[in-house]
């Protein structure tokens, strides 16, 4: 909900990479709704080092509708599960004069999936009206919606561990661990990089429950075409920092 909530206009902005080195630069750093120490160590050692360059570091904890001011400020935030959503669309109102933004994620390559196209749709509403009876899962995380799995008629997991949900499952389909795939992820600084593992099985099982008519190389180059990437130069590649 908490991206799906966000208005159009200001979604691509939750996709912009903001690499390190920018935030080691600034003059003013702005951490909203979020505490580095608790999750993020490599940011926590950049928000420090700009701090003992002399960069002033705030931290707000905003109530709904304060006004918020960013100009020329790094602006940092964070997307899980509990993030407000109306945090969201004020922290991209209010920063548009803001130097740049960045929202943490705590789930990999969920840039990408943005970059990609998906926001997300709200399922666990869907399964509590009624209208989703069966889901396939890819990877899931325990969450606020596992109560209501048992009211589906069909569940299939495909994922590389046992879970919560897994356990459920009336199906499930072993998967490779994600250090093990290969495959692309998109970091925090908005760079595309090698996942570092060798295995097509998970995807390629995917693909055979489809109908088969791709195969991995297919859709790896249907993301590279939409990330704008150049396969020849696969190890290290910045995309999406600056796209505002």
């Amino acid at each position: 909900k908490h991206i799906i909530s966000t208005p159009e206009g200001l979604k691509p902005t939750l996709s912009v990479g903001v690499p390190f080195k920018s935030i080691e630069e600034a003059d003013r750093i702005i951490l909203i709704s979020i505490n580095p120490s608790l999750q993020y160590p490599l940011l926590l050692r950049r928000v420090i080092h700009a701090e003992k360059k002399g960069a002033e570091v705030v931290m707000l904890n905003p109530a709904e509708g304060e006004s918020l001011e960013l100009e020329g400020a790094v602006v940092i935030s964070e997307i899980t599960q509990k993030t407000d959503p109306m945090l969201i669309k004020m922290i991209l109102e209010a920063g548009k004069d803001a130097r740049s933004i960045c929202f943490m994620k705590p789930h990999a390559n969920l840039t990408g999936a943005m970059l990609l196209g998906f926001y997300g749709v709200d399922i666990s509403e869907k399964v509590k009206l009624g209208e989703i009876r069966s889901l396939f899962l890819l990877d899931p995380v325990p969450g606020d919606m596992d109560d209501l799995l048992s009211d589906l008629d069909l569940l299939i997991v495909q994922a590389g561990m046992k879970t919560r949900v897994s356990e459920v499952a009336d199906i499930t389909i072993p998967s490779p661990r994600f250090f093990e795939r290969e495959g692309t992820v998109v970091n925090i600084e908005g760079r595309v990089l090698p996942v570092g593992g060798t295995s097509r099985a998970g995807v390629e099982s995917l693909l055979k429950i489809m109908g088969g008519e791709m195969d991995f190389e297919d859709v790896r180059r249907g993301v590279w075409e939409v990330l704008g990437v150049d396969g020849a130069n696969e190890d290290l590649i910045a995309i999406t920092q600056g796209r505002r």
